[in-house]
């Protein structure tokens, strides 16, 4: 295996009360331009090969192409496997290096894509167990956007970010690039790591423009806690746009000076917000009116809690 594709290992911690990790700090996570970046001897030094497959198929990696440079691979896996869902293509083994990429299933002959870049394009060369040449998209990004990108994030430049020029690199890749960087296993993790942290920094306006850049279509990003702001901010509109991925979730809600919490699902926060609208538009999306706020030695449904949060407005949502 070619040693010039990027990755770099850090660490995950887990907390041992509840299914989250523990966040590093955002200034971590988005490291400033002086000490987030890697020299090139120690990139070419990494063996392992990462990739991503989002939940529309489509593979996404990054090939290193000189020093300063990387190329966003894209390959719609769909038009190779048309009748293979998303959960049997991630089944799949995936074998990467910077002139092949294979792909290999428990049954069937493994496929082969030969390619070479030249002028920092993407050429295939030959392929094997293929019909006809598969397209693979490629698109030109440098580490100094990496670095600009990071920067802004770190210090929470919302208009600058706006403004941003990503140019046609997919987000994908840009998110599997950072999730690399800090050895989050996919992209969902590290998604959650930093909304996380642009949460607890009060940066809400940040963390919906982070969603909304890479997120949208990550079936597998736990936004409880965004969605946990936005229905205590009443910001039904970005409400809307979300997947709801984590209706039915119980999350933490509150922690207390001795460490024991609190936990609600969605529905129970808006219910202890008392926000009718909000409720209604998440029963209209079947959230549960069962287990909506636990404390340590009870469990509330719907009707429970709204009682005894004083939501009587609400209750007769849940009759």
């Amino acid at each position: 295996m070619l040693n010039n594709l990027y990755f770099v290992r850090a660490f995950l911690l887990r907390t041992s009360t509840y299914i989250c990790y523990l966040f590093i700090s955002l200034s971590t996570l988005l490291l400033p331009q002086d000490t987030w970046a890697a020299s090139p001897d120690q990139l070419q030094q990494q063996s392992f090969s990462p990739y991503s497959i989002s939940d529309d198929g489509y593979l996404h990696y990054n090939l290193q192409v000189n020093d300063s440079s990387y190329l966003a691979i894209v390959l719609n896996l769909n038009t190779l496997f048309p009748s293979t869902n998303v959960e049997n293509l991630r089944l799949k083994q995936y074998e990467l290096t910077g002139s092949e990429l294979k792909i290999s299933s428990y049954q069937g002959s493994p496929i082969s894509i030969h390619y070479q870049v030249t002028d920092n394009e993407l050429k295939i060369l030959r392929t094997s167990n293929l019909p006809s040449k598969p397209r693979l998209n490629s698109h030109l990004f440098s580490l100094n956007f990496i670095r600009e990108l990071e920067t802004l994030f770190a210090v929470n430049d919302l208009e600058q970010l706006k403004i941003l020029n990503w140019g046609t690199v997919p987000k994908e890749n840009i998110l599997l690039f950072l999730s690399q960087l800090n050895d989050f296993s996919n992209t969902a993790e590290f998604g959650y790591n930093a909304i996380h942290n642009l949460l607890a920094s009060k940066n809400y306006a940040v963390a919906k423009f982070f969603y909304n850049s890479f997120l949208t279509k990550n079936k597998n990003f736990n936004d409880f806690e965004l969605l946990k702001m936005a229905i205590e901010q009443e910001d039904l509109d970005f409400i809307k746009k979300t997947s709801l991925n984590s209706l039915d979730i119980l999350g933490i809600d509150e922690v207390k000076f001795d460490y024991s919490f609190t936990q609600c699902t969605l529905l129970g926060k808006a219910i202890q917000q008392k926000n009718k609208v909000i409720a209604r538009y998440l029963l209209d999306h079947r959230a549960s009116t069962e287990k909506v706020y636990k404390y340590e030695t009870e469990v509330l449904n719907a009707i429970q809690f709204a009682e005894r949060a004083k939501a009587k407005k609400l209750a007769d949502l849940f009759k």
